[in-house]
């Protein structure tokens, strides 16, 4: 895999933070090789508010540093990594659109003979976004088009243990601060934790004691609300058959806190416990999944969502097709006398990308009830469109 594709060229559809903030890596350092990559390309994005179209230039760059057989069962492997894109836009989003990372890290890996124990093994991670549009299959929360968004997560994982293809973790953990603004609204801020007592990996993973918070608003002062996650056991890739594999987790979600109105005042949010699930089924080229999930939006109110997502792989020899649907059910209180108020939302995808003579296109068209649809948030149907049209100027990393 080309060390490009760890980040978009252009960056006009991002999910929201709110839910998942955690600190976990995104880039995944195993597919970053040394060199560099750039990118041009251009973009035509429309939906039922806005259209525009943008000439865009990217580029990635990594390092990685590796010392071999220590103690003759384990190599330490560090990577440093960079990489984003700029465009200009001819339409109504937004004039400017831009998006930056940047990964370092250094993990014990296993040798030729497969065995190998690491300790403290770190990464760090920087995220920034300008001019970022929202998915029509985001989750409900305040961000429009246009906003901006910075974050700062890391994880350190305290002792790794490899034998024969197998990896145990203990005690994984790991945060991240992100801080969300735009031209209509203040500046957001939110609080992610992360934490696994026991990692397995092997031809199946299974976490043991999972635990995850999300805090928002004046986290260290009198306001702030606080949604935590308890799941007491997460298996993954559990293989049904040769093309059928399942994943199955559960637990409890916590939630409650306070939050401060445009006037300043406090407003106490509802005390809620209830039960989590995430139930996904992978068969053939057909995926489906099944989660509910309590959140904060990025002004503190508290959200409750469960969510069916589906995908089908449609591709030919030369020709990525995927489509892909969410049907959701969230419900919403913005203090603790509020009875709550419910939305169903939905939709599909057609994305379609291939390669043809050193040029990538990659199309999309999705049809959605969306909280993503109009300016003030409500749901409603509407449709988006992107075609992208890229080049890359020097091919670098895996394939």
């Amino acid at each position: 895999m080309p060390i490009a594709s760890l980040v978009p060229l252009l960056p006009f559809a991002v999910t929201l933070p709110s839910p998942g903030l955690d600190g976990t890596p995104v880039v995944d350092a195993r597919q970053v090789d040394d060199g560099w990559d750039a990118q041009v390309g251009a973009l035509g994005f429309a939906d039922r508010e806005a259209s525009a179209g943008a000439l865009a230039v990217g580029a990635v760059a990594a390092a990685t540093a590796d010392h071999d057989d220590i103690n003759a069962h384990f190599h330490v492997r560090g990577v440093a990594a960079t990489g984003g894109s700029v465009s200009l836009n001819a339409g109504g989003v937004s004039r400017i659109s831009a998006t930056h990372w940047a990964h370092a890290s250094y993990d014990f890996l296993p040798t030729a003979d497969g065995d190998g124990t690491g300790v403290f093994a770190m990464s760090l991670e920087h995220h920034l976004d300008v001019g970022a549009v929202p998915s029509l299959f985001a989750s409900r929360d305040t961000a429009r088009a246009g906003f901006e968004r910075e974050q700062l997560g890391f994880d350190v994982t305290g002792v790794s243990f490899f034998w024969q293809g197998n990896r145990l973790d203990i005690l994984d953990e790991g945060g991240a601060f992100a801080t969300t603004w735009s031209d209509e609204t203040p500046s957001e801020i939110e609080l992610g934790l992360h934490a696994t007592m026991v990692r397995y990996c092997g031809t199946w993973c299974m976490d043991v004691f999972q635990i995850r918070a999300q805090g928002g608003g004046e986290i260290a002062g009198a306001a702030g609300g606080v949604v935590m996650d308890l799941t007491p056991l997460a298996l993954r890739n559990l293989h049904a058959s040769d093309d059928v594999a399942i994943d199955l987790a559960g637990g409890f979600q916590l939630g409650g806190g306070a939050r401060r109105d445009v006037m300043g005042a406090l407003i106490d949010l509802p005390d809620l416990a209830l039960g989590a699930y995430d139930v996904g089924l992978r068969a053939g080229k057909v995926g489906v999944r099944a989660h509910r999930q309590m959140y904060l939006t990025l002004d503190d109110q508290l959200s409750v969502e469960d969510r069916v997502e589906g995908s089908i792989d449609l591709s030919t020899d030369d020709t990525n097709i995927a489509l892909r649907g969410f049907a959701a059910r969230t419900t919403w209180w913005t203090d603790a006398q509020d009875p709550g108020s419910t939305a169903l939302t939905g939709g599909g995808e057609l994305a379609i990308a291939r390669e043809d003579r050193g040029f990538a296109w990659d199309a999309s068209l999705g049809v959605a009830r969306s909280f993503y649809v109009s300016a003030d948030g409500a749901p409603s149907l509407g449709a988006r469109g992107t075609l992208e049209i890229r080049r890359s100027l020097r091919g670098s990393g895996r394939r």
